[in-house]
């Protein structure tokens, strides 16, 4: 929790650079399984750059959201940047406004394939196969 404002847009690390980083880790949808970030003031975030890891052996599902940066007063701005390091293509369309104030990350469609979809690729690969082997013998 921050107690007052943050202002991510005009930090500055030590390249010079002018964005701060917000990292969060989530190990599961409950409470207490992701970092939340509670700001009791303002929040600048304009250019910022978002980054997010997966711990504890986390494997999220279609929707799963996360309520991570919660902003009592004035949220201007957005992140300029998404590091994903889930392997799960995660972009700043992932990201939406929380009703309650702040952002949300929500699982894409894209993000885990359902266990039909490996079926229908493995049955694929099989059917290739089969009429691979079939005219090789002509």
């Amino acid at each position: 929790m921050i107690q007052g404002d943050l202002n991510l847009a005009n930090a500055e690390n030590a390249l010079g650079r002018a964005f701060g980083t917000l990292k969060i880790e989530v190990g599961g949808t409950a409470a207490g399984q992701f970092d939340v970030l509670h700001i009791t003031g303002n929040a600048d975030i304009d250019g910022a750059t978002f980054e997010i890891s997966l711990v504890d052996g986390y494997a999220p599902q279609l929707g799963d959201t996360f309520y991570f940066l919660r902003v009592d007063g004035l949220l201007t701005g957005m992140f300029g940047t998404v590091i994903d390091h889930t392997g799960l293509g995660l972009t700043l369309d992932d990201l939406s406004l929380a009703e309650g104030g702040g952002l949300m990350l929500t699982m894409p469609a894209s993000a885990v394939p359902e266990p039909s979809t490996y079926a229908v690729l493995v049955g694929l690969g099989v059917l290739g196969f089969a009429w691979a082997a079939r005219h090789q013998r002509r």
